[in-house]
C-alpha cells in the first residue's frame, strides 16, 4: 500500500491480486494534519503494510485511517487555523489516544454495536497504534486501551458479560458500562489501562478485574 497526495486530495493505493490496477481509497480528510505529521504517519503505515494481505491493508484504511481522520476533525480543541498538529509531549499523546478510544466506541458515524467496535479496536486499531509506538511516533509508555467490555458479577459470583439488550445505541451501552464500572470494586487493572498521572484519567471501563 502506498499513498498519493495532490493538493488536498489524498488517495491510498492498495494492491489487489485479483486486479491489474490497485484499489483506490479516498483519505482526503487526513489532510487536516500538519504536512510533516501526515507524512510521518503515512510512511509508518506504509512500512507496516509491507507483506500484508490485501484484506488487511484494506481494513487498515476503512477501520483505522478513516475513523482516525474523522476523530481529528471532531477534536476541534486541537485545531489551529484549520490544521491539526499532532502532540509533541507525552501528556498530549496520552490525551489523544484516550480521547480517540472513547470516541471510537461512541461516535455516531457508524451503526456497529459496541461489541463490534471494541473488537475492531483490539484487532485493528490497537496494533496500528502499537506500531506507531515502535516507530517512535507515539512515546514509549503511552497507555493504549484494550477496550474489553467489563463483566458484572451475578449472585453466585460468576462473571457475566454486560447485558446490552434493550439498549438502542452504542452510546447508551457505553453509559451503562461506565455506570457499572464506576461502582465496581476494582482490584486489578492491566498495565496499559493503569491510571495516567499525566492526565489524571482512569478509563476503568477499558479493561478491569472486579472482586468476586
Amino acid at each position: 500500500m502506498h499513498f498519493v497526495q495532490q493538493g488536498n486530495t489524498l488517495t491510498a493505493l492498495i494492491p489487489n491480486p485479483r486486479k491489474l490496477q490497485p484499489e483506490k481509497a479516498d483519505l482526503s480528510s487526513l489532510t487536516i494534519l500538519f504536512k510533516s505529521n501526515l507524512e510521518r504517519l503515512l510512511n509508518a503505515t506504509q512500512n507496516r503494510s509491507q507483506g500484508q494481505k490485501y484484506k488487511t491493508q484494506f481494513n487498515t484504511v476503512v477501520s483505522v485511517l478513516r475513523p482516525f481522520s474523522l476523530y481529528l476533525h471532531w477534536d476541534k480543541d486541537q485545531h489551529h487555523e484549520g490544521v491539526y498538529y499532532l502532540p509533541t509531549k507525552f501528556e498530549g499523546w496520552q490525551r489523544l489516544v484516550l480521547q480517540f478510544a472513547a470516541w471510537y466506541i461512541s461516535h455516531s458515524n457508524c451503526k456497529s454495536s459496541l461489541d463490534t467496535r471494541c473488537d475492531t479496536w483490539r484487532r485493528k486499531v490497537r496494533p496500528w497504534l502499537d506500531f506507531l509506538q515502535e516507530e517512535g511516533i507515539l512515546p514509549i509508555g503511552i497507555m493504549i486501551p484494550d477496550l474489553r467490555l467489563p463483566k458484572e458479577q451475578n449472585n453466585y459470583g460468576s462473571p457475566q458479560i454486560l447485558a446490552t439488550s434493550g439498549l438502542r445505541s452504542p452510546s447508551q451501552v457505553l453509559t451503562r458500562t461506565l455506570r457499572i464500572c464506576a461502582t465496581a470494586p476494582v482490584t486489578a487493572i492491566t498495565k496499559r489501562a493503569s491510571p495516567c498521572s499525566a492526565t489524571g484519567l482512569l478509563p476503568i471501563w477499558f479493561c478491569y478485574t472486579s472482586r468476586s
